[in-house]
């Protein structure tokens, strides 16, 4: 592959073009298979706002973490009711984020204020 990016880019608009055929879990796993959160990002930033799935939006939380997409991270722990919040509580934690808006937002907005 001489051009890993171009060649991401493509892979990404294929996915979302064929979501509905190759399912959505199939097409997450193909991306953790290959370690590629860069590309588990951008498909699922494409799908996400039509998606009722909590997995589907954990990944996403996930992806834009080990990418350090951070500010989508607190956008989207702030904004989305769909994410377990259990799940994304312990996931975050676990990571230790330098800025902790996003546990914040989570254990906020699902009474986990406790827990902090």
């Amino acid at each position: 592959l001489t051009n890993a990016r171009q060649n991401l880019q493509l892979v990404v608009q294929v996915c979302k073009e064929y979501s509905d055929q190759l399912g959505n879990d199939n097409i997450i796993k193909l991306f953790e298979e290959f370690k590629s959160y860069e590309g588990l990002y951008y498909f699922i930033g494409g799908i996400i706002a039509f998606s009722q799935d909590s997995n589907v939006h954990f990944k996403y939380i996930e992806a834009a973490t080990k990418i350090g997409q951070l500010k989508e991270v607190e956008r989207i722990t702030r904004e989305s009711n769909v994410y377990d919040a259990e799940k994304v509580k312990r996931f975050l934690m676990d990571v230790k984020l330098p800025d902790a808006r996003p546990l914040i937002n989570v254990c906020d907005r699902h009474g986990f204020v406790s827990d902090l």
